[in-house]
């Protein structure tokens, strides 16, 4: 899938794997989140947050289902980063869908190559880019895995009082991309933005 610069981000900015324990049926996600390290939660915690769309994927096959949750619960184990560089190719930092491609692969020893179809980013300004801390070429997003032919539908929920709201600041970010990219459009660092982005 070749994602124009305009539309460079789409509908889910998260993701995360759910793991049942066979003995409790107690069910729990592993996912990382921006400053902490991959760790497992409550099954409620990722319910409790204000989402606009929660969408429920399902491997087909189902024993590498069962695998990658086991390997995502092992990840755990190792404590790695938030990955801020989208570092595909190192999992000592991982990214929420980093947590995704890399619990796959293993499960699958590197047969299994999740999502089917990643992105492609494709965009002119080298400074944007840079400071977005972003490469051109292949980009995996949440997105992708919404039309991996391999994961069946289970649930797609939306919160209707959030949805406007979401549109609009994903419409605002989306013409930001595109202006940046058709106009060579530039950010200019205050060191109020300094200090949140370091």
């Amino acid at each position: 899938i070749n994602k124009s610069p305009g539309v460079a981000f789409g509908n889910f900015s998260h993701s995360f794997i759910v793991h049942v324990d066979n003995k409790t049926n107690k069910a729990q996600t592993i996912e990382a989140y921006v400053g902490k390290s991959v760790d497992k939660y409550d099954i409620s915690f990722a319910l409790r947050n204000e989402n606009v769309r929660l969408m429920v994927l399902r491997p087909r096959d189902k024993d590498l289902a069962e695998r990658a949750a086991n390997t995502a619960l092992d990840l755990v184990s190792t404590k790695a980063l938030y990955d801020y560089a989208l570092d595909f190719e190192d999992p000592s930092e991982l990214s929420c869908v980093e947590v995704l491609t890399e619990s796959f692969k293993r499960a699958s020893d590197k047969e299994i190559r999740v999502p089917f179809l990643p992105a492609k980013l494709d965009h002119k300004n080298s400074e944007f880019i840079e400071r977005m801390n972003l490469k051109n070429g292949e980009l995996i997003t949440p997105d992708d895995l919404e039309i991996d032919p391999r994961f069946e539908l289970v649930l797609d929920w939306k919160d209707g009082r959030l949805i406007r709201n979401s549109r609009y600041k994903d419409a605002v970010l989306s013409e930001v991309v595109r202006w940046s990219n058709d106009h060579h459009y530039s950010f200019h660092s205050t060191v109020k933005t300094f200090m949140a982005t370091n």
